[in-house]
């Protein structure tokens, strides 16, 4: 008997043998437990998409998918890219002014950091620029010709290695702790790439006694090693491998 009245007054909130304040009562109760399971429903389920998102992120690199690179866009232009080359050489000199030359040594998270790619341009697409600072043959040979820009080229080189405590000038290492090698090969590696298409000898054999004389050369990857060593192959076409 009290089975059926307890059901009834849960699944049968206006059965006519409920008085009415039973009725009213019923309802409540029943409008009460849908909210509770309902809630209870939903903080299930964000605790399994919680679950899941973070088994995701936990993935490894190689399982992810990978981000799209640098769109092929096309070359910005030799008159855009000595714009940007020279207007990007101040920022460096005014961190170099205030001793912050970590920012020239490695790519760092400082908005200025990052540069490679228009100081010292060369013939290949990058996944961060796509083709935007890509030079073709005549491109370099137009730059070439143009006498204020290669200075400030050359500076931007010089600059660079002062971080990495060289003085190119002078080819003597830079007494300053804050100027040191840091192994950052990624940049040494696309700095001679551009000085070999550029034909800079001096700057190349400036960089081969500064990796010589601080024991550097046996630790770069290969590739880095022949631009660098590339000063006596200049009769290489330009935009050719050396190796």
């Amino acid at each position: 008997m009290l089975v059926n009245s307890v059901c009834t007054f849960f699944f049968h909130p206006l059965n006519e043998r409920h008085s009415l304040p039973v009725k009213v009562m019923s309802v409540i109760t029943m409008v009460a437990l849908s909210i509770l399971t309902a809630g209870i429903y939903l903080a299930v389920f964000a605790c399994v998409n919680l679950a899941e998102s973070r088994s995701i992120s936990h993935l490894p690199m190689h399982t992810k998918p990978m981000l799209p690179l640098g769109a092929a866009t096309g070359f910005v232009g030799t008159e855009e890219l000595k714009r940007k080359q020279k207007s990007h050489l101040m920022k460096l000199e005014a961190l170099a002014a205030k001793g912050e030359w970590q920012h020239l040594r490695e790519h760092t998270a400082h908005r200025d950091s990052g540069f490679d790619w228009w100081m010292f341009p060369t013939d290949r697409s990058s996944a961060g620029q796509g083709d935007k600072y890509q030079l073709g043959k005549e491109d370099i040979a137009k730059l070439k010709a143009d006498p204020e820009f290669m200075e400030s080229y050359r500076n931007g080189v010089r600059l660079v290695l002062l971080s990495w405590g060289w003085d190119s000038s002078y080819d003597t290492s830079v007494q300053n702790s804050k100027q040191r090698w840091t192994n950052y090969q990624v940049r040494l590696g696309k700095m001679a790439h551009s000085l070999f298409l550029f034909e800079e000898k001096a700057l190349l054999q400036s960089i081969q006694k500064f990796c010589d004389e601080r024991g550097i050369t046996p630790h770069l990857e290969p590739w880095i090693r022949k631009y660098i060593a590339s000063a006596s192959k200049f009769g290489i076409g330009q935009g050719e491998r050396v190796f």
